[in-house]
């Protein structure tokens, strides 16, 4: 199954390169899109350089002051274009700890096989 973590973020640049590390570490089959808001810290160009190393990085910039909703709205349009399987959101700020990860894609591949038995 192909899996997508959106991370909305907006001058994330003291935690985003260790979320996305952790995730790449742990979760390789994962894929992770940035969804920028404006940020006016570095944090961009730290991804640019995350994405030279991981063609499972991807980086969307969304209008200036349009809002979180809107950064998940970019990144469902994603997922459906990309023909994800699974979709999880996550904070940029390090408030989620990407070990949960895991729990979720089992819960989301047991109810996937489940429902393919009827």
């Amino acid at each position: 199954m192909k899996s997508l973590i959106i991370i909305p973020i907006l001058n994330e640049i003291e935690h985003i390169s260790n979320l996305i590390n952790r995730i790449q570490m742990y979760y390789k089959n994962c894929h992770v899109l940035i969804v920028d808001g404006g940020s006016t810290d570095g944090s961009v160009n730290i991804i640019k350089d995350l994405m030279l190393q991981n063609p499972n990085i991807y980086l969307k910039i969304q209008e200036l002051g349009s809002g979180f909703g809107q950064a998940l709205k970019i990144g469902f349009e994603f997922a459906v274009l990309n023909n994800f399987d699974n979709v999880i959101t996550m904070d940029g700020d390090g408030s989620h700890d990407p070990s949960y990860i895991e729990k979720f894609l089992s819960l989301s591949d047991n109810q996937y096989n489940h429902s393919d038995r009827h």
